[in-house]
């Protein structure tokens, strides 16, 4: 799988979201830059009808993360914390036409690796 294109740090706030193409290919991000945790925010386009759909998988041993899914009033509209190492998914009908945002955060470091699989995907 290739790598998110992007995921480029700093992405920790939602002013710093990097825009994200959706479609089918899932992609590898990771948690670079804070030992502490982190998040990272991605921005994708949707319009008013669609579905948007969501996935964070392939989280390594260890690590505990979660999945936020926002409006474009920045108001939460999903919210998904599998325990542990398991994946993360998060559906949602727009309401209206506008960027929405993906956080995935960093609940839990793992002791290697902190990488993780994003696929979004809107129709």
């Amino acid at each position: 799988m290739p790598p998110c294109a992007a995921d480029v740090e700093d992405n920790d706030l939602p002013v710093q979201a990097q825009q994200i193409a959706p479609d089918q290919t899932p992609c590898i991000a990771s948690f670079q830059d804070d030992p502490q945790g982190e998040d990272d925010y991605y921005r994708v386009q949707v319009n008013v009808g669609q579905q948007l759909r969501v996935q964070v998988r392939n989280l390594p041993a260890g690590g505990d993360y979660d999945l936020v899914l926002y409006d474009p009033r920045l108001s939460q509209v999903v919210f998904s914390n599998a325990s542990g190492n398991v994946d993360e998914q998060a559906e949602h009908l727009a309401q209206s036409t506008g960027l929405y945002y993906i956080r995935v955060i960093l609940f839990m470091k793992a002791p290697a690796d902190n990488r993780y699989t994003l696929t979004v995907m809107v129709n």
